[in-house]
């Protein structure tokens, strides 16, 4: 499954759904829980390849202050991407 599908099935799915409250301190603690595993070596990967982290971090916040989620997952999957295809 391409990141394209994946990003799909997701926006999909969001479609489906019917609206309904979200329990946010349970959201922010599995979210902590799913990224703490890939969030460090993302970061130290984009850092040690010389990436501009204060622009990704601002992008990342926008995203993230602007309630795109969708799209901040989405570039969350571009991020390991784009790495590899710089070290290619």
């Amino acid at each position: 499954m391409t990141t394209y599908e994946y990003a799909q099935l997701v926006l999909d799915a969001k479609k489906e759904t019917p609206p309904r409250s979200i329990d946010e301190p349970a959201a922010y603690e599995v979210a902590q829980l799913t990224s703490g595993s890939f969030t460090f070596l993302l970061y130290e990967a984009l850092w040690v390849n010389d990436f501009d982290m204060k622009t990704i971090t601002q992008h990342l916040e926008n995203l993230y202050d602007s309630e795109d989620h969708f799209g901040l997952v989405y570039f969350l999957f571009i991020l390991p991407k784009i790495i590899f295809l710089k070290l290619s």
